[in-house]
Parts: structure tokens; sequence; C-alpha cells
């Protein structure tokens, strides 16, 4: 309780809880853990980490708001029941929140002379799980370290919008994350980063309203395809394949690495409704989708086994309906490999009147994890014709 400190009480909430504060920062090697907090002879070791928590508490007690949830105190890590319940309830306790005090604590107000620049430069915006933070409660107030109050969310929401990409509608309140396709809720976190590589995962949890458990040690990688592979579950949105990473060479799984390499995809929209799209699931033999394919014709391109997958997704509103993003498969022996980790963008109309491809409606499946084929060798499955409709 607010007022209580530095003789503190904690109260497990079941339920509807009454009205709180939550914080959103950026930890540091030094915060006050669960079980230290009780004791309060622990906090003179803790000067920063003990500053931030008191100071969340004024400024709640000033809101006439008697409780705060911190999450470096407030959670039991030792726990790892209780750190799972943390992390997949953590967005709805922000969303429920009365406000959110935001602390910057790289950031000072009087040392800037722009504030869009100022702010870009700060660590808050290149953390993973503050992006959730800032998205998800319905209230955002901002301070510096200074504990300088310099506006809400709303306020702010033409600077934040330029720092993060984020449309300004949604953090307005005008909008809701739902309309947003995929890809483009993952570009939000494209340049964001985490301390464990897991993390970078679960931090996207609540807003892609996942509930899944946490395996530490899994990798970051593994972590993010079990990510995308719960999504699949829950929406047909084709545009979870249209990543890029220009590293990849030969064949790779259709399912993305990280959120990286939805790097900017901040303008895609999808091409019509999702109800149009192909049903698709994650199987034991791959990625199993039935959907449209250009095939070429024209065997000089070196060979025909190479297909386009048209994404129904535009990567800009402006393009129109009559243009996709897609990413080139390549057909072995019925099992489909993604050619490199390029995504690329066609003019549908341009295609069906040269006449260079025939459009055909498949069941297939796609390759997610290479290692279930080790037999197939990359200097195979060559990658001549992988542009071929790239514009």
């Amino acid at each position: 309780e607010a007022d209580k400190l530095p003789h503190q009480t904690f109260r497990r909430i079941h339920g509807r809880g009454p009205p709180y504060g939550i914080l959103s920062h950026t930890w540091s090697t030094y915060e006050i853990p669960f079980r230290a907090f009780y004791d309060r002879t622990i906090h003179k070791a803790y000067p920063v980490a003990s500053h931030k928590i008191y100071s969340t508490c004024d400024r709640a007690l000033e809101d006439e708001i008697d409780y705060v949830w911190i999450d470096s105190c407030c959670i039991d890590k030792s726990s790892s029941a209780e750190l799972s319940e943390a992390i997949n309830s953590m967005y709805a306790w922000y969303a429920s929140a009365k406000t959110c005090y935001a602390y910057l604590e790289g950031f000072a107000l009087k040392e800037v002379e722009e504030l869009t620049a100022g702010l870009a430069i700060c660590r808050w915006f290149t953390r993973g799980w503050t992006l959730q933070e800032l998205i998800a409660p319905r209230e955002v107030k901002f301070y510096d370290r200074h504990w300088a109050y310099f506006g809400t969310r709303m306020v702010l929401s033409t600077f934040l919008s330029r720092i993060t990409t984020i449309p300004e509608e949604v953090l307005v309140g005008n909008k809701t994350v739902d309309p947003y396709c995929v890809a483009q809720k993952m570009s939000w976190t494209s340049m964001r980063g985490t301390t464990r590589g897991e993390d970078l995962a679960y931090c996207l949890f609540g807003l892609f309203e996942i509930n899944a458990p946490l395996l530490y040690g899994e990798g970051s990688i593994r972590a993010f395809k079990r990510l995308q592979e719960e999504i699949i579950t829950k929406t047909n949105d084709l545009s979870l394949f249209a990543w890029q990473d220009n590293d990849m060479e030969g064949f790779v799984g259709v399912l993305a690495p990280s959120p990286s390499c939805y790097f900017g995809m901040v303008d895609v929209s999808p091409r019509g409704l999702l109800r149009r799209n192909p049903e698709f699931a994650v199987t034991n033999k791959g990625l199993r989708i039935s959907t449209r394919l250009a095939r070429p014709l024209d065997v000089a391109i070196g060979r025909t086994d190479v297909v386009f997958m048209p994404l129904n997704c535009t990567p800009d509103r402006s393009l129109g309906s009559e243009s996709s993003l897609g990413i080139s498969l390549l057909d072995e022996d019925g099992i489909f490999f993604r050619v490199q980790g390029r995504r690329y963008f066609a003019p549908m109309q341009e295609l069906v009147r040269t006449g260079d491809v025939v459009w055909t409606e498949e069941l297939i499946y796609i390759a997610i994890n290479l290692r279930d084929y080790l037999n197939l060798e990359n200097e195979t499955m060559g990658v001549a014709g992988s542009t071929l409709y790239v514009q």
C-alpha cells in the first residue's frame, strides 16, 4: 500500500481489486527483489531502486491511488509458477491499472533542446517489455530521471509515434491494436531488445493475446518460433510470413527467427478481409496451407519449381489492393521450402497479363524446421529464379 512505505504491506488481489497504479521502467543491475523488499534495512543498500519505488508511491498518492504494482519487487522470481503467471498476465495488469507511471531514467528534460531527439535515444524506447507498457494502459504519465513530469501518452502522442512507429491513433486511445496485422505489430518491436533472448518472444505474449509456458533455456529463435506457432492458432493473417532477413541464403523455414525481420513493415495492411485468407495450421509435416501459387512457365529462368505465394497484404495502403507481398518457395518432392529470407512485392495484375505464370490452387506443406529434412543439401536447392517477382 502506497501510504505505508517504508512499513509496506503486500496484498495479493484476487478477482477485481481496488484501483492501482503501475510502474514502467527499465531494470538496472541493482533492483530490490521480492523477498528482500520485506526487510526495509536492505533498502539502504539499494538507494536508486528504493528512490524509484518510493517516488512511484508518491505519485500514486498525489493521484489518490492507494495501491501500486512494481514488477521488480512484486514478482517472486524464485517461483517459476509465479513468474510464468506474471508474464502471461502482464499485459492485462497494465491494461487494468488506473495510471501507469513511466520512469525514463535515461532522460532529463532540462538537458535536451528538442524533445523527440532527446526521447529517441532513451533506453526505455529500446526495451522489449516497455512496448506493452506503452500500449496497454488506459493512461501513461511520463517522468524524467529527476521525476519531473512532462506529459501523458495522449499529449506526447505525436512525438511517441515518430519514435516508436506505433500509429498515433493507438497512442491517443482512439483505436485498439486489434485491427493491425501481425507484421505491423511485429515491426513495433523490431528495434527492441531484452536481456534474456527468450524474453523478446515472451514480452509479446500479451500483444498477441497468447498464453504459453515459459521455457528459459530454449533460446531466442525457438522461443520466437513458438510464439509464431501460437499466433497461427489464433489468426489466418498471412502477413506473419512477410518477414525478411537478407543475410539468410539458400533455403529457410517459413517462420521468422527474430522480430527484427519485420523491420520496416510499419504500413503493411491486408488486401481485403482476413476471413478470405486460406486456413493454415502447423502440423508434424510442416505448415499446411491451401493457397494460390504462381508457377512460372518460362523454362529460361533456370528451373520451374520455384513458385510465388502471395501473402494477401501490401506494404503500403496507397498501393491499392492489386499488389501483394509474397514469398518464393521451392517445390522439392512435395515439400516446399522458403527460398532465401526475403519477401517480394508483386503487381498481381501484371503477373496475370504477362502470361509468364499459371495460377494454381494447391494444398501444400511448407517446411518449418529444416533439421527435419537433413537429407537435403543447401547446394541442391538452387535459388535461380528466386528474384523472379522482385520489384
